[in-house]
């Protein structure tokens, strides 16, 4: 069984969500402050939950072109691989519109929706590989 960690990432917070393959559902995990001890934590999340892959949001813009922010994403996300090892793959996906859809899902909510976001994100990437 494939135990997936969805992560939306942000220069302030990260949204996680957990999904696997077996019941092929994420669910939202929780909203990490993004400081110095994000990595930890996040290391410890993974042992924790058993985690054989991660998949970190792709921010696109509406033209499909990456944007400043994917950039950043990807060298945190090097970051995230050196202090993971090799067990555990890192993948990017597309989340175009996943915060909107969040802030949809919610529009009463006035805090952060980064965790829902993920949720989001992590069952496109789940459906995809089901086809």
């Amino acid at each position: 069984m494939n135990n997936w960690l969805g992560i939306d990432y942000g220069t302030k917070r990260i949204g996680l969500a957990i999904g696997n393959d077996e019941v092929n559902v994420a669910l939202p995990l929780g909203i990490l402050k993004n400081t110095h001890k994000v990595l930890d934590e996040l290391k410890d999340i993974c042992k924790k939950k058993e985690i054989t892959a991660i998949i970190i949001g792709e921010s696109i813009n509406a033209k499909g072109n990456r944007n400043d922010m994917a950039e950043e994403a990807e060298e945190w996300g090097k970051r995230l691989r050196e202090a993971l090892g090799e067990d555990i793959a890192i993948h990017f996906y597309d989340e175009r519109y996943t915060s909107h859809q969040a802030h949809k899902l919610n529009p009463d909510y006035k805090g952060s929706v980064d965790d829902i976001a993920a949720m989001i994100m992590l069952q496109s990437y789940m459906d995809k590989l089901r086809g």
